[in-house]
């Protein structure tokens, strides 16, 4: 399997072109190993940069998988390019392991862009202008980031509350990307019965960045998740023809649902969460 993995520091740019054999224990290691000697290999690459992945993976007779994320170092002794190639190994092992069919893989496209600064920040606070809306009220969000050695901000994010949402509480996250797959979309991030790989690479690809500053509106009704699909908002009626069907292993229930999403790009990581409470009059 060709693997090719470009780093582009400033006015720098390495290539490096790899060919791991297949087979399902080593392969997803080698792509990892591959990609971590591809970072590491520039005599100008030092530790303490902030790395943005960007790549593909090429599949015959499939959508391609798409790799984009940031990485920041941290203060424990581990390499960044350490936490790039995790990501890229655990995601090709998902795709290359499958259970549905053999994955044949045309090649691995990874671009690792240094950037020579740790871009990173925490969700300290989180507060809105008024707390009692109207349906079809734009409101201002208003984020309190604290970054690695550097002076607090606020980022804003104005929101707009749907013109058909009922009466009641709303809940409001604040909250990295991860956060909010794990809350809106668990599936995305979870081993369960699918139909094919297809709907894996679905499920994979439409995983939210770690660079954006994401505002959701949940409301309180069932969200209904049948193998890679997403329905919110399930009528009581769906949700008990799906327990009388003994097939649908796949089918989980969310006691909550979408009613809105917005975000920032940050042009850094992004972590931390906060739950606001929104009534809408």
């Amino acid at each position: 399997i060709p693997v090719d993995v470009t780093l582009t520091m400033p006015n720098i740019e390495k290539k490096f072109h790899f060919e791991v054999i297949e087979s399902p224990q080593l392969t997803p290691l080698l792509v990892a190993l591959a990609t971590y000697n591809g970072i590491t290999g520039s005599p100008a690459y030092g530790e303490g940069w902030t790395l943005r992945l960007d790549g593909d993976i090429e599949l015959k007779g499939h959508t391609p998988v798409h790799l984009e994320n940031l990485f920041a170092p941290n203060d424990a002794p581990i390499p960044s390019g350490f936490f790039v190639a995790n990501e890229v190994q655990g995601i090709f092992a998902r795709i290359y392991s499958n259970p549905y069919e053999r994955a044949h893989v045309d090649g691995v496209h990874i671009k690792v862009t240094a950037l020579a600064e740790r871009r990173w920040s925490m969700i300290d606070n989180a507060w809105t202008e008024k707390s009692e809306v109207t349906p079809g009220e734009t409101v201002a969000v208003k984020v309190l980031l604290r970054p690695y050695r550097g002076e607090p901000f606020i980022q804003e994010i104005p929101i707009t509350i749907p013109p058909q949402t009922a009466r009641g509480t709303l809940q409001l996250l604040i909250s990295d990307g991860e956060t909010l797959d794990r809350t809106v979309d668990p599936m995305a991030t979870m081993q369960g019965p699918l139909p094919g790989l297809e709907e894996l690479i679905k499920l994979i690809n439409r995983g939210r960045q770690n660079d954006c500053l994401y505002a959701t509106l949940l409301q309180p009704t069932t969200t209904l998740l049948v193998e890679d699909k997403v329905m919110p908002n399930a009528p009581s009626s769906e949700i008990n023809v799906l327990d009388q069907r003994q097939s649908v292993g796949g089918a989980r229930l969310l006691h909550q649902s979408l009613a809105g999403s917005w975000f920032a790009d940050m042009h850094q990581v992004i972590t931390g969460e906060r739950t606001l409470t929104i009534i809408v009059k």
